[in-house]
């Protein structure tokens, strides 16, 4: 944070090293405020759009007059969207990929993973009922199953002696089409782990 040493190379046995940053680093032009708050908006609307400033605000973790002057200043580069009644932005090119329809797979998100992390609320992605199921204290967000981009099912995976087992709990009932797509995202799971999976859905 003070800009003194950073990561170095890791050593043969794994170790991990520091170095002076100024020895490892070549020093470049500090942007402007005004410029550094620009990028930063509108590197967090192309990553995380459509989304809102006080999203911005709580994902940064700089203030709501920081966030409101980072997207006066990328005005340009975005556009602005309602979302759920309230004004979002995204970045412009980003709308067309929205608005196009486009078969969305089934997905089987892990724990922490990014398309939740990004907003001060997931109400765009995750149903209020899922929510409670999904984040149920001591900042852990579990793993979540999304369809078209909203979630609709938690996960996890239970290792035992007589097989391993991908359990599914959604809050409401699951097609035949859902269905499917989790149990070839389970088989997609259990390859990675070089593991045979049973897919378990409760009621």
């Amino acid at each position: 944070m003070q800009g003194l040493v950073c990561l170095g190379p890791d050593r043969t046995n794994g170790e991990s090293t520091y170095v002076l940053l100024d020895d490892w680093v070549r020093p470049a032009p500090l942007p402007s405020r005004e410029r550094a708050l620009s990028t930063l908006a509108r590197r967090y609307f192309s990553a995380y759009g459509p989304a809102t400033i006080e999203d911005l605000s709580a994902w940064s973790g700089i203030s709501m007059t920081d966030a409101r002057s980072a997207v006066s200043e990328a005005n340009a580069s975005l556009i602005e969207v309602t979302i759920q009644g309230q004004p979002g932005f995204l970045l412009k090119g980003r709308l067309k990929r929205l608005t196009t329809p486009a078969a969305q797979p089934v997905r089987l998100l892990p724990a922490f993973d990014t398309y939740l992390l990004g907003y001060r609320r997931r109400d765009l992605a995750v149903p209020k009922a899922l929510q409670r199921r999904l984040q149920r204290g001591g900042g852990w967000l579990h793993p979540a199953v999304v369809v078209n981009g909203r979630g609709v099912a938690a996960w996890s995976l239970r290792r035992s002696g007589s097989g391993d087992e991908l359990r599914v709990e959604p809050f409401a009932r699951l097609g035949t089409v859902i269905r499917r797509g989790i149990e070839a995202e389970a088989e997609d799971v259990g390859r990675f782990l070089d593991r045979s999976l049973t897919v378990e859905i409760a009621r």
